[in-house]
């Protein structure tokens, strides 16, 4: 069994966001086919890493960047572990990963998320162009690189001048296999119904996301002041609105006055949403990559509207009709999305499942490595 160590430079345990989740996912498959290593931060909580080892040495300040005795520390868990691989999340610590490969002669994966200079472009920072630069600076020293979705792997063969034989999609992946039976789906809508006292007939459109990320906000406060309105000036049912996840606006709770949206916040068990709910809308219009909440809803077989920078590396063909896209900033048509989301009675297909299980992902990975 090869052995890989993991260079990861936040936190992610315990997982709670969609970003966390992601990364601790793909390491608990990860290492079902090889001995998986992963070096973290110090504020991990390493209880939660379960079929890994952890090694927590990276500070939790912003200095943990630039810190050159991480290249000491890092080179003795190598001597000590003796890794075939060195995998980093993003390119932020390239540099690092970089030097340990020039001093140990391991080789370097580079999975990336995102491509984060354009990521940072469209969220207006001025750096964005210094970031492009160091990032193809950083995929190009690897040997081997990951990107997240097609589009992706697409810009940065051309842009970065990789080669494509060291570099391949390896998109975000889900452990479901098939539809949520219909008896899950029953017991969740009558959760939800009971919890917030919602009529058998309410259409529940379910948002959620990590709300101290700017394009997550920014999406939430145009649902709540845009887009629900105009649902709602449509007269075509009764719909109620829920958001769930961490740090919502104490102000925007404060001022909701409308009954018809609920603000549940932080919970502990987003798949009993996922279940009970019938549409699920992205309306994100910033940020770069594949959003892992769409994924995820559509493997729970929830109808979804999403503008079409949300929908980026979900390829509409494998979802049975089951996504519908809207072009970003299009409140009005997104608002009539949904009620025609309403109506889909149909399972999101085999397909989907096959290109984005965890299993068939992870069966790539062992033909690459």
């Amino acid at each position: 069994m090869k052995k890989i160590l993991c260079l990861v430079p936040y936190t992610f345990l315990p997982a709670l966001t969609g970003g966390q989740k992601s990364i601790n996912s793909f390491y608990q498959n990860l290492a079902k086919h090889f001995e998986l290593v992963c070096v973290g931060t110090k504020d991990n909580d390493n209880s939660k890493a379960i079929g890994y080892k952890m090694y927590n040495i990276l500070s939790a300040s912003v200095l943990r960047y630039i810190n050159f005795l991480a290249v000491f520390k890092i080179r003795r868990i190598i001597h000590k572990e003796r890794p075939d691989y060195l995998q980093i999340e993003h390119p932020y610590l390239g540099w690092l990963a970089i030097t340990l490969k020039r001093i140990t002669g391991i080789k370097l994966i580079v999975r990336s998320h995102n491509i984060e200079g354009l990521r940072f472009k469209n969220l207006h920072r001025w750096w964005w162009k210094i970031l492009l630069f160091y990032e193809g600076w950083v995929h190009r020293q690897a040997d081997i690189n990951y990107f997240i979705t097609d589009a992706d792997r697409t810009y940065a063969l051309k842009a970065f001048a990789l080669s494509p034989l060291n570099t391949f999609t390896i998109t975000y992946g889900i452990n479901l296999t098939d539809v949520p039976s219909d008896v899950q789906r029953q017991a969740s809508k009558a959760f939800l119904r009971d919890k917030y006292k919602f009529d058998g007939g309410d259409l529940i459109i379910l948002f959620n996301g990590a709300f101290d990320y700017t394009p997550n906000l920014n999406a939430l406060i145009n649902l709540v002041n845009r887009i629900f309105p105009q649902l709602k000036m449509l007269q075509a049912g009764n719909f109620k609105l829920v958001v769930c996840g961490k740090d919502i606006p104490e102000d925007l709770i404060k001022n909701n006055k409308n009954p018809d949206i609920v603000f549940a916040g932080f919970v502990s068990d987003i798949n009993a949403y996922l279940s009970g709910a019938c549409v699920f809308v992205n309306p994100i219009t910033e940020g770069g990559g594949i959003k892992t909440k769409l994924v995820e809803a559509l493997g729970f077989n929830l109808n979804c509207v999403s503008f079409k920078t949300g929908a980026i590396g979900i390829p509409v063909e494998i979802c049975g009709g089951k996504l519908i896209i809207v072009d970003d900033n299009d409140c009005t048509l997104f608002a009539r999305a949904i009620i025609e989301a309403g109506n889909i009675t149909s399972d999101i297909p085999a397909a989907f499942y096959n290109y984005f299980s965890n299993e068939k992902i992870l069966e790539k990975i062992i033909q690459i490595l």
